[in-house]
């Protein structure tokens, strides 16, 4: 190890910013996988699928050394968690994706209604200014 650098290593100390580019490669990369019959079956991916995209995305961005279990495993989960958020929104009435403008769409009411529950239900999920604990959210 070089003067000057240190090892960190822990949860938190190993993220990167990925570029849109990065993410959409990775996107695209999965879903030539998906339909791949050698990578995935019966609802799951096959072992190996993150090594064989680590290898994919280091061919196309040299040099930024892309690892399948510290980066590609941690963004696949960033999107899994995404998609499982959208995909509870638009099972609720009155939300509705909108083709052109590439946004959800909602009444008022809708919306207003998710974010009482995220008031209420948030807290085990954020991290932030706002998070509480449950104790914490009854005193209040």
């Amino acid at each position: 190890m070089d003067v000057g650098q240190s090892a960190q290593s822990g949860r938190g100390k190993n993220k990167r910013s990925w570029t849109k580019l990065e993410k959409e490669c990775l996107i695209n990369d999965l879903l030539e996988m998906s339909v791949d019959p050698s990578w995935k079956a019966d609802g799951s991916f096959k072992g190996g699928f993150k090594n064989k995209l680590e290898e994919k995305m280091n061919e196309i961005f040299l040099g930024r050394g892309l690892k399948a279990v510290l980066h590609i495993e941690s963004k696949i989960k960033w999107f899994t968690d995404k998609y499982n958020v959208l995909t509870k929104m638009f099972c609720k009435s009155g939300f509705l994706w909108d083709n052109e403008k590439y946004m959800i769409i909602c009444e008022r009411q809708s919306y207003e209604d998710v974010c009482r529950l995220a008031i209420i239900f948030g807290a085990d999920r954020a991290n932030g200014v706002q998070s509480e604990t449950f104790v914490q959210a009854i005193g209040n």
